[in-house]
């Protein structure tokens, strides 16, 4: 469930793809182009971990396009209260996160959604009236 969770908010995160790279900041450590490549893990591999968060964006609901924003709302409503809670649990377990909405004069109960990319860019979509 949760990744298809993940899924979902990755799916809707591409839609704003363009608008969060543009308020994206630069990672500050650029990926070593000597690291070995990732072989794709067979059913007898350990999982493999999430990346690390080098960068994190923080994106006003209300800014989103019309079609974007019904697409985060689907995606809320679909995963209910209990996931809406969780993804809040995961970000105050985050001191990168909590620290980035801190500093924007918000918290984890204004998260909506997020996605981490795999270059270790946290995207949130927050909104001020969120419950």
């Amino acid at each position: 469930m949760r990744k298809m969770i993940t899924l979902t908010a990755i799916a809707a995160a591409a839609a704003f793809a363009t608008a969060a790279q543009a308020q994206q900041q630069p990672a500050t450590t650029p990926p070593s182009s000597a690291a070995p490549a990732q072989a794709t893990p067979s059913p007898t591999s350990p999982p493999v971990s999430a990346p690390t968060i080098q960068s994190i964006n923080i994106l006003d609901m209300e800014q989103l396009p019309q079609e974007t924003q019904k697409k985060v709302n689907d995606v809320v409503a679909e995963g209910g209260e209990t996931n809406l809670k969780r993804l809040r649990d995961s970000v105050d377990a985050t001191p990168e996160a909590t620290a980035a909405l801190k500093g924007k004069g918000l918290t984890s109960h204004n998260v909506l959604v997020a996605s981490l990319s795999e270059d270790g860019v946290l995207t949130l979509i927050t909104s001020k009236k969120a419950s």
